[in-house]
């Protein structure tokens, strides 16, 4: 491969990833419900977190219920504006 055919050969890959970075910059969240919200949390969502956590006491000390039983659903499901993600 001779120096001219590298160059251009190189020239082409710098091209290709300055475009993938356009696309990732250019890419924004998904928002699948729009109820749920970002930041930070309302002093509600706080007090209904924090009833939820007394209610199911039980469940939230033991490691192995966390995992199985989708507490952290329930949880989404019963303040309503949060995901699983941010309950956990």
């Amino acid at each position: 491969m001779s120096q001219e055919e590298m160059l251009a050969k190189q020239e082409e890959i710098n091209l290709q990833a300055e475009e993938g970075e356009q696309r990732r910059k250019n890419k924004k969240r998904v928002i699948t419900n729009p109820n749920q919200l970002t930041g930070h949390w309302s002093e509600q969502e706080h007090n209904t977190y924090l009833e939820f956590l007394n209610m199911h006491r039980t469940v939230m000390e033991s490691q192995d219920q966390k995992k199985t039983s989708k507490i952290f659903k329930l949880m989404s499901e019963t303040i309503g504006t949060r995901s699983p993600s941010q309950c956990r």
